[in-house]
């Protein structure tokens, strides 16, 4: 449109560009239409007439507000109303006239652009007033329009119409289409928006991705802008880290269909499926038909658009691959949650770290890499940096020349001193900045670097230098973080499932990680004993999820909370349950849970493993008979003796548990010949007592409770 400006004013037209979107309604567009021509025209160069324009539009704004605020105002736009507005029509109809007058020596050309970016309810009655109210002679309109956008305007004003054909029909003369940008007419303009944008985009992938790109001049513009902001954080980044392809092809995705990647980077199922699907077509391992049926993105396929939308998934899943550390998930968020610390970052410290010459200056460097939010980048930094030794570890095991692999050795080992610097001096686990999920790839990743070991001689110091790494990553850290890592690194199946238990892994570090086990389950121990003491402490145990790991050690025969140590100590506290309510209440709630697994076949599909270990449990007699004279200790009201009974006649009669171990003290024998003589206990559901033999009033049963 402004090619055809600059011709048409060179040829003695007046040319005026109007853009649509700037109003709200179609009578403050036709004003500002109106306006505009006539300020084109010089029709408004007297300030006096500017001025009362802009007074009346204040006017009317002002007379409104006070209309629908205050009930005079309503009373007097009654009658001031029609005023007004027979007042703006006036002039209106004068400006128009003023304006024909004008134009009887004058061509006028008025490209009305912009108009996909108008309101689609005023766009029919624009064009409407255009041909009809606004058909002034020598004037001329060229028309910048999408016949998409202006039929979702069409309903609102006549149901008649059905589709922008007929409409534009009536409306526009000499209609033109603007051709398809050829995949060439892309690349010029992309370049020649590079050129002005002066930005660090990687022209070479945006070749590779011109199939993809918007055929909307507007909405590629749109887009190289978006990535032209993205050049900070992309900057961060090392070219092999993250694929950038990737990352575009996201970003398109994100710009035109927002709700839909938003939805998709929720969802960890249609991530993984569409990283598994991807992969599948890249490598002919599913048919055409499959690759149809099963795409895991239709889930989230809008109806408008949906044949672009998929093309964008489908061109992400073919681009996705795991030679980068971040996969299509890490992409999608990474606009909106940047990493802390990316890989490039970590070498950078890391050069500054080795080229330290001394201890001090080596934490100065790392003082100053962890200056804002020392907790977040910290912990951040402890991951990269064991990446980074894995890294250099496997860049040993390829170089053929002595003198280098010294060199890189050495390398390891400074990885090696950094950790410990982090972990040590620090305190980066110890002061609880590392979250579960960064210590669990912080382990993860050492223990992946147990396979390195020959030649030995080469290999000998970093073995050495990941155990004493491993102790200094568990010393001082937070119950509540070895609580929710002991699932993972517990002492009897930890070497086991991290398959280092191989002979090659070397005995230290099969130590070193049974070590850990034991001081996890030991810490963990010690705040299940500490529940006993506590009120309702046991009872926590079947109400919160978060300390399961707690729950499963109580019940577990073979866990460290039963060996002869904590035994001792538990039953230590068993003997205060005389003295104690509080002890005495959570002995009785482990002893009810205990039968409660034991006893009843209905848990074992409930709780699995945890309801044979309780089994094996209710099945030691010395330790069933401790857990029972804690519970009863004192007397205890009646509705508990009731569940007793029951709980007792369970280990009698399904595990068979002596009599002997369960003798009853003489005032719940008392109790249960006087208030329970012919009760029959359902062993069947321990879970539900049955209480319909108790006849005692609430005032009874609180006086037996006292």
């Amino acid at each position: 449109m402004r090619m055809m400006d600059d011709i048409l004013e060179g040829a003695g037209y007046a040319c005026l560009l109007f853009l649509s979107w700037k109003a709200k309604t179609f009578e403050e567009l036709k004003g500002r239409l109106l306006l505009d021509i006539a300020d084109k025209l010089g029709l408004h160069e007297n300030k006096a007439v500017k001025a009362m324009d802009r007074g009346k539009s204040v006017l009317r704004k002002a007379w409104q507000a006070g209309r629908d605020e205050n009930v005079w105002f309503k009373i007097a736009d009654t009658v001031a109303s029609p005023a007004i507005t027979w007042a703006e029509e006036t002039h209106e109809n004068g400006l128009i006239q003023r304006i024909a007058e004008s134009l009887k020596e004058t061509r006028l050309v008025i490209f009305v652009d912009d108009l996909d970016r108008a309101r689609p309810e005023v766009l029919p009655e624009l064009l409407l007033n255009l041909r009809e109210v606004l058909n002034l002679p020598n004037v001329h309109y060229v028309l910048g329009l999408s016949p998409q956008i202006v039929q979702e305007g069409l309903a609102d004003v006549h149901k008649g119409w059905k589709s922008t054909t007929g409409f534009l029909e009536k409306i526009v003369e000499y209609p033109a289409y603007l051709p398809e940008p050829s995949e060439n007419h892309i690349r010029l303009f992309i370049r020649h928006q590079l050129e002005k944008l002066h930005s660090s985009i990687n022209k070479d992938v945006l070749e590779d991705l011109n199939p993809y790109l918007p055929r909307n001049p507007r909405r590629l513009k749109t887009f190289l802008r978006s990535l032209s902001s993205l050049g900070g954080l992309l900057g961060r980044f090392d070219p092999g880290e993250i694929n950038i392809a990737l990352v575009y092809l996201c970003q398109m995705l994100r710009l035109e269909f927002p709700e839909e990647a938003r939805s998709i980077s929720r969802d960890k199922e249609v991530i993984k499926g569409m990283q598994e699907h991807g992969l599948n077509v890249a490598f002919n391992l599913m048919s055409k038909k499959e690759s149809k049926d099963e795409r895991p993105e239709l889930k989230y396929k809008p109806q408008q658009g949906s044949e672009r939308f998929l093309e964008l998934c489908q061109a992400i899943k073919e681009a996705n691959n795991y030679g980068t550390e971040y996969g299509l998930v890490d992409v999608l968020i990474v606009f909106d949650n940047p990493p802390i610390l990316t890989r490039k970052e970590t070498e950078q410290v890391f050069r500054q770290f080795v080229e330290a010459a001394s201890e001090a200056e080596k934490k100065a460097v790392l003082r100053s890499a962890l200056t804002h939010d020392i907790s977040s980048r910290a912990s951040a930094l402890l991951v990269k940096t064991v990446q980074l030794r894995t890294r250099l570890l496997n860049h040993v095991a390829h170089i053929d020349s002595l003198a280098q692999q010294q060199t890189a050795v050495r390398q390891v080992a400074d990885a090696g001193n950094l950790l410990k610097i982090l972990l040590q001096d620090f305190g980066v686990v110890r002061e609880g900045w590392t979250s579960i999920e960064d210590w669990k790839a912080f382990e993860e990743e050492l223990t992946k670097q147990a396979h390195f070991l020959k030649p030995e001689d080469v290999y000998a110091a970093a073995r050495n230098d990941e155990v004493e790494i491993l102790y200094l990553a568990v010393a001082g850290m937070p119950v509540d973080m070895m609580e929710a890592l002991l699932e993972d690194i517990n002492e009897l199946s930890f070497a086991r499932t991290r398959g280092i238990s191989k002979p090659s892994a070397g005995p230290e570090l099969i130590k070193a990680y049974n070590d850990i086990g034991k001081t996890f389950s030991e810490s963990v121990a010690d705040r299940l004993l500490e529940r006993f003491q506590r009120a309702d402490g046991i009872e926590a145990l079947w109400r919160y999820k978060h300390v399961e790991v707690q729950k499963q050690i109580a019940y577990d025969a073979s866990s460290v909370f039963h060996s002869k140590t904590y035994r001792e100590r538990l039953y230590a506290l068993a003997d205060t349950a005389g003295y104690n309510e509080i002890v005495q209440r959570n002995f009785l709630e482990f002893f009810q849970m205990l039968v409660y697994l034991a006893a009843d076949e209905k848990r074992r599909l409930e709780y699995g493993r945890l309801e044979a270990t309780a089994r094996i449990l209710a099945s030691d007699a010395s330790f069933t008979a401790r857990m029972w004279s804690a519970s009863v200790a004192q007397p205890l009201n009646l509705r508990v003796v009731g569940e007793l009974k029951t709980y007792r006649s369970a280990l009698l009669e399904k595990l068979r548990v002596p009599e002997s171990v369960l003798p009853e003290p003489d005032w719940y024998k008392a109790m249960v010949e006087q208030y329970l003589p012919n009760a029959e206990p359902n062993i069947d559901q321990i879970d539900e007592v049955d209480e319909t033999e108790v006849n005692l009033t609430d005032a009874e049963d609180d006086t037996l409770s006292q």
